[in-house]
């Protein structure tokens, strides 16, 4: 389920990517309801990894190579709670956390299209 490429430079090509870790989130609430977030570890590290990925590609890096702390545009408290949810996969405040950091991640991402596009 991980993406691996960025996706193209225009708005729509990021809506599916958004739309598929908002249905992959889905899934891991179905587990966190069920008492069993366990069975979904690995698709919610993926769900992380791809969050990250997006914040990269955000500020216009292939991978990660420079520290979250120093990039541009990123979410408050971004590199804490990153770190916070790889520490906590197993309890629900991290999927609340992971499911309002992609919202951020798509509205920093809005913006930084309109700023792009009015600069």
């Amino acid at each position: 389920m991980r993406y691996t490429d960025r996706p193209e430079k225009d708005r729509l090509s990021w809506y599916p990517l958004f739309m598929e870790l908002e249905q992959e989130l889905e899934v891991v609430r179905v587990a966190f309801a069920k008492r069993k977030p366990r069975l979904e570890e690995e698709r919610f590290r993926q769900i992380i990894d791809s969050e990250v990925d997006i914040l990269f590609w955000i500020n216009g890096l292939e991978s990660r190579s420079t520290e979250i702390d120093e990039l541009l545009t990123k979410p408050v408290n971004a590199s804490d709670r990153i770190g916070f949810l790889y520490e906590n996969l197993h309890f629900y405040t991290s999927f609340a956390a992971s499911e309002e950091l992609l919202t951020e991640l798509h509205k920093l991402y809005l913006r930084r299209k309109v700023i792009e596009k009015w600069t």
